[in-house]
């Protein structure tokens, strides 16, 4: 019986089904070359922030107080007779401070301040009785969380405080100064200074603030943060 011969469509037809399985095969392979690496925990413990607060040898917990001047008739321009104020900084990381302090006047037990500091806003010569290369004393202008606009007078630390820094003085023994631009409307009225404190991470800020930042934008950048943290919502 003679050789049956095989013609070239029927050749043609046999290497494009072998190359048909071939790619079948190898494209089912593919397919389950995939992989995933194991899973990877991981844990970081988080930075505590502890500030507070000290009168003289008093501490007091962080929070609104108000200072510590001893009863007695002042003009001004004249130094009071105050206790030293001081930060206790117990955080484990560094922190930017904010000291924002606010000026009351009353008119007997009559609250005056908006009437008298309208269009002439009291301030506070702290100069005297702070580090100078510490504290940069700031007025903080910002939108409130009912998107009104606040502002509030702060002193502000332009460089982070390391956690060994412990004690930091906010206003030195018998530094605080009334104003010597204060007139004629104060005469007979008490005067009270109430102050509280703020710290946050200075991690949190570094790409943030610049260091060709002035002490101007440095201040606005750290109590913006610090006033977004608290909700924008800070009263004193």
């Amino acid at each position: 019986m003679g050789k049956k011969k095989v013609s070239g469509q029927t050749v043609a037809i046999i290497v494009l089904a072998i190359l048909l399985l071939l790619t079948a095969c190898f494209g089912g392979v593919f397919a389950y070359y995939s992989t995933a690496s194991n899973r990877v925990h991981g844990s970081v413990t988080m930075a505590n922030l502890r500030i507070e607060f000290q009168i003289g040898d008093n501490p007091v917990e962080s929070g609104q107080s108000n200072v510590f001047v001893s009863d007695g008739i002042y003009v001004p321009g004249q130094y009071l007779e105050n206790s030293p104020l001081t930060v206790i900084n117990e955080s484990n990381t560094p922190i930017y401070l904010a000291v924002v302090y606010k000026v009351n006047v009353f008119e007997g037990d009559i609250d005056i301040t908006d009437a008298l500091t309208q269009g002439n806003p009291l301030t506070i010569d702290v100069g005297a009785g702070t580090d100078g290369s510490i504290w940069t004393d700031y007025l903080f202008t910002g939108t409130n969380s009912q998107d009104e606009e606040v502002s509030f007078r702060c002193l502000i630390t332009t460089t982070p405080q390391p956690s060994s820094q412990r004690d930091i003085t906010v206003i030195a023994e018998n530094a605080l100064k009334l104003p010597s631009s204060w007139g004629d409307e104060l005469q007979s009225k008490k005067i009270s200074f109430s102050f509280q404190a703020y710290a946050i991470g200075s991690n949190s800020l570094a790409d943030l603030i610049d260091a060709s930042d002035s002490d101007t934008v440095k201040c606005q950048k750290i109590m913006g943060a610090i006033f977004e943290a608290f909700d924008y919502n800070i009263s004193i």
